[in-house]
């Protein structure tokens, strides 16, 4: 089925079978290689930033950041993960001290782009670990 007034096929095509296999906020990378995912982590109260390079069918957890137990249930702060538009950075809601914030990454040596205007280096390519 597709939307009407749309051009998109009208067949889903899974992605990432086989090696996405839980619920999780996603958005492509501006090229299309790099999906990113965010996920509640197994047996804590955080939630991992996921990076997946979908044809060599790998992810790599980026960061993982801690929940703030005064924010459970309907007010939790999900990370709701979203790319720059040239595709160097990640974009994240999280709680710190307390309050909800945005955080930026830089993940450009990571996809292959490295930033043009430097910015804000939460993490960075050398804390990444392979999931």
């Amino acid at each position: 089925m597709s939307w009407p007034g749309s051009s998109l096929a009208s067949a889903p095509v899974a992605v990432g079978a086989g090696l996405l296999e839980f619920n999780a906020h996603a958005s492509f990378a501006p090229d299309g290689r790099w999906l990113l995912l965010d996920r509640r982590a197994p047996q804590t109260s955080g939630g991992d930033l996921l990076l997946c390079d979908l044809p060599a069918r790998r992810c790599l957890r980026v960061a993982r950041f801690p929940h703030d137990e005064r924010m459970a249930g309907p007010l939790r702060c999900d990370l709701h993960p979203r790319w720059s538009r040239d595709g160097t950075r990640i974009c994240v809601d999280a709680v710190r001290d307390g309050l909800r914030q945005v955080v930026l990454l830089d993940v450009g040596d990571v996809v292959g782009r490295p930033a043009a205007n430097g910015g804000a280096h939460e993490a960075t390519p050398s804390r990444l670990r392979q999931k």
